[in-house]
C-alpha cells in the first residue's frame, strides 16, 4: 500500500515548486521449497516488513502552452527534479521447522526444531528523483500527471536488532541504491 500527497505551485508558466509526503507499507510471506535429507524434511517461511516515511520538494519544468493554454496538444512533456528524505523500518522473520518422515509418507514435527530468525532495522535515507512524464489536462481545474521516478538513495543504519542472524537479501545493507520505481500516476486539482 502507497499513500502519497503532492502540492505544486507555479512559481512561473513552465516551472513549478513541488513538495510531496508518502506513506509505503509492504508485507510479504514466502515459503521456500522443503528441503528433503533421508527421512528429514526442513521447510522455511519468511516474512518481509518495510514501512517507510518519505518527504520529497523539488522542481517541476514542463512546456505547459500546448496543451494548457493553447490547447493544440493533448498532452505536455515534463521532468521532475526532487530531493529526498525519510526513514524506513523494515524486518525479516524466518521460522524453520523440521519434520520426520515414516514409510507411508505421513510428516510429524521433531521438537525442538522450530527455530525463529528475525532481524529489524531502524534506517534513514536521503536521495534525489528524476522523474520524466507527462501531463494533460481532463477539463476545468483537474490535470493528470504520469511520471516515472528514477532514485538514487544513501541509507544509513539507525537502529539494529536481531536473533540467530537471518538471512537477508543482497541488497539489504547497501549503503547507496539506484533504481527505477513503479510508474505514478497523479490526479491534480488547480485553484
Amino acid at each position: 500500500m502507497r499513500l502519497e500527497a503532492v502540492a505544486q505551485r507555479w512559481l512561473r508558466p513552465d516551472i513549478g515548486l513541488r513538495l510531496t509526503a508518502a506513506y509505503d507499507d509492504q508485507y510479504t510471506k514466502e515459503w521456500e521449497p522443503p528441503q528433503e535429507r533421508d527421512s528429514i524434511v526442513v521447510t522455511r517461511a519468511t516474512t518481509n516488513t518495510a514501512r517507510s516515511f518519505r518527504i520529497g520538494a523539488g522542481v517541476t519544468i514542463q512546456k505547459r502552452r500546448e496543451a494548457f493554454v493553447e490547447r493544440e496538444k493533448h498532452f505536455a512533456p515534463l521532468v521532475g527534479m526532487a530531493l529526498l528524505l525519510g526513514r524506513e523500518d523494515r524486518s525479516v522473520r524466518q521460522e524453520d521447522q523440521a519434520y520426520r518422515r515414516d514409510s507411508t509418507g505421513v510428516t510429524t514435527p521433531i521438537a525442538g526444531t522450530d527455530v525463529v530468525r528475525w532481524q529489524e532495522d531502524r534506517l534513514f535515507f536521503t536521495g534525489l528523483e528524476l522523474s520524466p512524464g507527462l501531463s494533460g489536462p481532463l477539463g476545468g481545474r483537474w490535470e493528470v500527471d504520469l511520471r516515472l521516478p528514477i532514485e538514487v538513495t544513501w541509507w544509513t543504519v539507525i537502529d539494529r536488532s536481531s536473533m540467530n542472524a537471518p538471512d537477508v537479501p543482497s541488497w539489504w545493507d547497501d549503503p547507496v541504491t539506484f533504481g527505477v520505481r513503479l510508474p505514478r500516476l497523479y490526479l491534480l486539482y488547480r485553484w
